[in-house]
């Protein structure tokens, strides 16, 4: 696995890609600007985070499913805001993404 970690001003962001080049994981956090020891605790957190093994589709692990009344909005704004989601392999309309933490949240268009 190979990990790219961008320390930006007010955002840390990570990417984790797998032996293929693939991309596995994609989260950023919030930055303590002007504070060193937290930004360096903060990447060896997110770094612990990408290492752990959580499969790539949140789908083929533990979560939480939420419906929502607007499913292609909710869509819109996670990819607007540059949070890695999956479509549903069984081809509802259900995505997958992963909040902060790392944890597999589905997100399910209400009936």
């Amino acid at each position: 696995m190979r990990i790219g970690i961008n320390p930006g001003g007010t955002k840390t962001k990570l990417i984790a890609l797998d032996d293929q080049g693939e991309e596995r994981l994609r989260f950023r956090r919030p930055t303590s600007v002007g504070d060193y020891a937290c930004t360096v605790a903060l990447i060896a957190d997110m770094v612990a985070q990408a290492e752990c093994d959580k499969p790539a589709h949140g789908g083929r692990d533990n979560h939480v499913a939420m419906q929502v009344d607007d499913f292609d909005a909710i869509h819109a704004r996670l990819k607007a805001a540059d949070i890695t989601c999956t479509m549903s392999k069984s081809s509802r309309a259900a995505l997958f993404c992963r909040d902060p933490d790392g944890n597999t949240i589905e997100l399910i268009q209400a009936q």
